[in-house]
């Protein structure tokens, strides 16, 4: 506002002798106000979302790590603190929980980022085969293990070469904290 705008009657200089005054100072200053609007897009565009952004991962990072110890494990410190990594115990075997993400980039829009989780475990038998994965349109032909779980079923696809096997390993248990 300038100090024009003030005497034709916007607003009352004796209501408002601050502004009045700032803007008065501002217009034989415009260097100054132009420095100053430029700092507060500065604070607003640059400074606000990186502050934003650590918080929401550190907040990100402690959902994570009470995730893991839901299970009984330990959160790993990882390079990347974009994508943690957990280590837990499932029936005796060491299990591996990390975040990632993949990008899907098409030239007619903006790239799409997807976010998952990932769960890893390596149980020494060349000769056994478990696959678990998310139940998505590109993963439901074939046949797989139904658990009689709708939670679990709906979400989940199990495919493997012993469902004996893989029903004793896959317990109540394990079903409840998966899903």
């Amino acid at each position: 506002m300038t100090a024009s705008a003030a005497r034709e009657g916007l607003i009352s200089c004796a209501a408002h002798p601050t502004l009045c005054s700032a803007a008065t100072w501002i217009g034989k200053h415009p260097l100054v106000g132009a420095l100053g609007a430029a700092l507060v897009m500065l604070a607003l565009f640059v400074v606000l979302p990186a502050v934003m952004g650590r918080k929401m991962a550190r907040r990100d990072a402690a959902l994570f790590d009470a995730f893991v110890a839901g299970f009984g494990g330990g959160a790993r410190a990882p390079s990347d603190p974009a994508r943690p990594v957990g280590v837990v115990s499932v029936n005796g075997h060491e299990a591996r929980i990390a975040v990632d993400k993949r990008v899907e980039r098409s030239s007619d829009s903006d790239p799409t980022t997807w976010t998952y989780t990932r769960y890893t475990m390596s149980v020494e038998d060349a000769g056994y085969v478990l696959d678990l994965r998310a139940r998505t349109a590109a993963f439901t032909l074939g046949s797989f293990v139904t658990f009689g779980e709708a939670e679990f079923d709906d979400n989940l696809l199990v495919s493997t070469n012993d469902e004996a096997r893989t029903r004793r390993l896959l317990d109540a248990t394990v079903r409840q904290r998966v899903r």
